[in-house]
């Protein structure tokens, strides 16, 4: 079956295809060495026909995974089509098994760990492809075959054990490392293998590795896995699909195919398909093309932040194709007028997240969105100080230009920190062409090591994001950025902060007050009459709301203002996203309300409140009232619902009867015996809106019952709210002692 006789050392080779060294194993251990040159992609061949010969199937799991194959120094062996949920089969093609050669040593990777187990005697072609397979990364010219079996499961170990002695290859089960990797030939182990190094070290020497997924036992990234940067160095990423690969109904794989087929789905090849594909615009075809982009996205999902020639190559090119169908101009403020653009950009907001920062290097997109840097934007060094108290976005006061590239150090390794260039995440790819602004115009980069380069081809404002951080106490630490401008900023803690900073002729700068965080172009900035003024009407305004609501937290609001927005619908979370015309009636206009500014208390009401405290008819309902009592203590003969911009729900009538006919302060001491609830275990929407109404009616009992009516269609949900501080301190102070005489309830 299987009659690989050498182990290949790969050399890099730029612009040229890669050449192979040949160490035969036995003669070095001899003390004598015989070097045989072989082209890789001939060897790969051959040794493709070697492995498949007479098998027409291979066992199909449940739980197999679509590979990539994503350089020249592999390829895949099985492929099989991505299906639908409803069964129907796509146009898209990836394997579930593949091979492929590392230093002196070869590989195999397989879709599923399971796939082995299911080699059995009783089932001829499974039970040769496993020896095939096993003979390939172990090397037909010893006596005597060996392998370790590390870190699988006892029931699987076991059934791989048995399934090799047929063919008399001996086997050893281990879950911890072992003194002498040389007493084996071969290592069988699954992608939750913690000995990713020692197993890399021993391919790179000659020995054999056959790797199977198994699904990840981290729950909270489950497309992490302790192999992933070693598979990724082997030339193997393991896909994050929502699809099911191969036929539901079927139990099997077909393996009947030519390497030349199988060879077109590695990324090189893929990526030298789209090449060729552009080349004539008016030639392609829609359906071909977004299911080769597709299967490029499959690929480059499965990547990290590495160099790789491959994906550098094909982000040039998708630029270019962009450019040279005018997808956008200088003369024009809007960009992706075609169908084409569209899947295009969604190529390319995938690479964004997988390429190494410096191949944005001198990529200069950020037009019309968000705007040229001016001349007088200097870079130069800066040391920022971050203290977190929770889950955060910091703002740095500083802006990356675009195609610029720009370093940033941590003293020492921060587990979930990273970088973000740009001001929000909102995606608009589902809005149709032509946009104000390319779909997805912010780059993250993750601490990786205490060191990372960061670029954007956009630019923008530069925040440090921590998500899933476990905080206990408060954490601080310093990071340095190299290469790197400030942006325009007030700050009403810093009087001077505007004067100093407006001369940056940034596109986009902030405004921060005591309660809200706002990004919005410095060209608005010029244009409000006083600052300090707006920032304290701002928290005037929003206090009243807060108080409502019993916030009295730390938080700082983010508000984000945006040419577009998906399905031109303002954003409910962190930040809250705006259409950029809503700047004049919140910031502009002080001495007049606005049903803009009525939004932005409606919508800061919302996220005051605890996730999960109610459902959301309720939150909105009482969010609404909080923005009701905001503006009529501020305009006293202002009639609020008549600044309402959408129809609130039907529950919100009862609450504003409440309103009117009670004492305010019914609503609010219900709503903080809620909300003193909520911090207890076992609590969820419908208990804590039944604490709501149960403390609502000491006070209110003919509405009572019309509140706990809406208490039977409410389901639990839960989560947490992603918090901000302050770019400049964090303020230790309480809702009630800033301003609060504006805020007293009466």
């Amino acid at each position: 079956m299987g009659c690989m006789t050498s182990s290949p050392r790969i050399h890099a080779a730029h612009n040229a295809r890669p050449i192979l060294d040949f160490d035969e194993i036995d003669d070095i251990q001899q003390g004598h060495q015989k070097v045989i040159t072989v082209d890789v992609s001939n060897y790969l061949k051959t040794s493709y026909s070697n492995l498949l010969q007479g098998i027409t199937k291979i066992p199909k799991t449940p739980s197999i995974q679509p590979i990539a194959c994503l350089n020249e120094c592999t390829t895949p062996l099985v492929l099989d089509k991505l299906y639908l949920t409803n069964g129907d089969s796509t146009d898209v093609t990836l394997p579930v098994a593949a091979f492929g050669v590392y230093g002196k040593g070869k590989t195999v990777m397989i879709g599923h760990i399971g796939l082995l187990a299911e080699c059995t005697q009783t089932s001829t072609e499974a039970s040769a492809f496993l020896e095939n397979i096993s003979r390939y990364v172990c090397g037909m010219n010893r006596m005597t075959i060996k392998v370790l079996i590390l870190g699988v499961t006892t029931n699987t170990a076991n059934n791989i054990k048995k399934n090799l002695a047929v063919f008399e290859i001996y086997a050893d089960i281990s879950k911890d490392p072992v003194d002498n990797w040389r007493n084996y030939a071969g290592v069988i182990c699954t992608t939750e293998c913690t000995l990713s190094t020692e197993l890399l070290n021993y391919v790179q020497r000659g020995g054999g590795l056959i790797c199977g997924f198994v699904e990840s036992s981290n729950l909270e990234e489950p497309s992490e896995y302790p192999m992933q940067k070693i598979l990724l160095e082997l030339g193997y990423g393991i896909p994050e699909c929502s699809l099911q690969i191969g036929s539901s109904s079927s139990n099997s794989i077909k393996t009947e195919c030519s390497f030349s087929t199988a060879h077109k789905v590695t990324f090189p090849s893929l990526v030298e398909t789209y090449i060729k594909r552009i080349e004539d615009p008016n030639s392609i075809n829609m359906s071909d093309y977004d299911s080769l982009v597709t299967a490029l996205r499959y690929n480059i999902i499965s990547m990290m932040r590495t160099e790789n020639n491959s994906i550098k190559q094909l982000n040039e090119a998708a630029w270019n194709f962009l450019d040279s169908t005018e997808a956008s101009s200088p003369e024009s403020t809007t960009v992706g007028s075609q169908l084409i653009h569209g899947i295009t950009y969604v190529l390319i907001s995938e690479m964004m997240s997988h390429i190494p920062a410096i191949y944005f290097e001198n990529l200069n997109r950020s037009w019309p969105f968000p705007g040229e840097c001016g001349e007088n934007l200097e870079l130069a060094d800066f040391k920022t100080h971050v203290e977190l108290h929770c889950d955060s976005w910091f703002s740095t006061g500083l802006y990356l230009p675009p195609g610029v590239v720009s370093t940033a150090t941590l003293e020492h390794h921060i587990p979930h920190i990273s970088v973000q260039i740009g001001a929000h995440k909102e995606c608009i790819l589902s809005n149709s062409g032509p946009w104000k602004r390319w779909p997805i115009v912010t780059a993250v980069f993750d601490f990786s090591e205490t060191t990372i380069n960061i670029a954007s081809p956009f630019g923008g404002i530069v925040y440090i994001v921590a998500e899933n951080v476990d905080i206990e106490e408060k954490i601080d630490f310093e990071i340095t950025f190299r290469n790197i401008g400030r942006h325009t900023s007030f700050l009403t803690s810093v009087p001077d902060s505007f004067e100093e900073s407006r001369d940056m002729k940034t596109p986009w700068g902030e405004i921060e007050t005591q309660f809200v965080i706002f990004t919005l172009p410095t060209s608005k900035m010029d244009m409000i009459a006083d600052l300090q003024d707006t920032c304290d009407f701002i928290d005037s305004i929003v206090a009243r709301v807060l108080t409502f609501t019993s916030d009295e937290s730390l938080r700082l609001f983010r508000v984000v203002f945006d040419v577009e927005l998906n399905e031109g619908s303002p954003v409910l979370g962190y930040p809250i996203v705006f259409d950029i015309s809503m700047i004049d009636g919140i910031l502009m206009n002080n001495s007049e309300p606005s049903t803009e500014l009525f939004l932005f208390l409606t919508y800061i009401g919302m996220m005051s409140m605890p996730t999960g405290i109610f459902e959301h008819p309720m939150i909105e309902s009482f969010a609404t009232i909080a923005a009701i009592h905001a503006f009529k203590n501020t305009w006293k003969n202002c009639d609020p619902l008549q600044y309402s911009l959408v129809a609130p729900p039907e529950l919100f009538e009862v609450l504003y009867r409440i309103y009117n006919e009670n004492n305010k302060n019914a609503l609010v001491k219900a709503f903080l015996k809620a909300r003193e609830a909520s911090v207890y275990p076992n609590q969820n929407s419908i208990s804590l809106w039944k604490i709501f109404v149960q403390k609502l009616s000491l006070d209110t009992q003919d509405y009572s019952h019309e509140l706990l009516k809406e208490s039977f269609s409410m389901q639990s949900i839960s989560g947490h709210m992603i918090m901000t501080y302050s770019s400049t301190s964090l303020n230790t102070y309480q809702l009630t002692e800033a301003l609060a005489s504006a805020t007293e309830i009466v």
